[in-house]
C-alpha cells in the first residue's frame, strides 16, 4: 500500500506511520502483520488476529519504506481472504 502522497500525508518526509487497520470479513480465522515494503522478510509477530466473517480493527505503529519503493507498507494475511482498510492518524519524520 502506497502510503506517502495519499490522503494528506505528505509525500516526502514521514518515516512511519500511526494507521488504524481493520480486517474486513475475511473468509478464514486469520492474522495480519503489516510491515516496510522494502524488508527482505515478514515479522515473525502479528498486528491483527481476526476470526472468520468479523471485522475488528486494531492500531498499529509501523515504520515504512525507505528504498523503492518509498513510503510503502505491505500487509500479510495468514490465511484465506480478507479485505484491508487501512487509515492512517498521523506520522512520524
Amino acid at each position: 500500500m502506497q502510503v506517502t502522497g495519499v490522503g494528506g500525508v505528505p509525500s516526502s518526509g514521514p518515516v512511519a506511520v500511526i494507521a488504524n487497520v481493520i480486517a474486513v470479513s475475511g473468509s478464514s480465522e486469520t492474522y495480519l502483520t503489516v510491515y516496510p515494503a522494502d524488508s527482505s522478510t515478514t515479522p515473525n509477530a502479528s498486528d491483527l488476529n481476526a476470526n472468520a466473517g468479523e471485522n475488528i480493527p486494531n492500531l498499529v505503529i509501523v515504520k515504512l519504506s525507505a528504498a523503492s519503493p518509498a513510503g510503502k507498507v505491505d500487509v500479510y494475511n495468514s490465511l484465506g481472504t480478507i479485505n484491508i482498510v487501512m487509515d492512517v492518524e498521523g506520522w512520524f519524520q
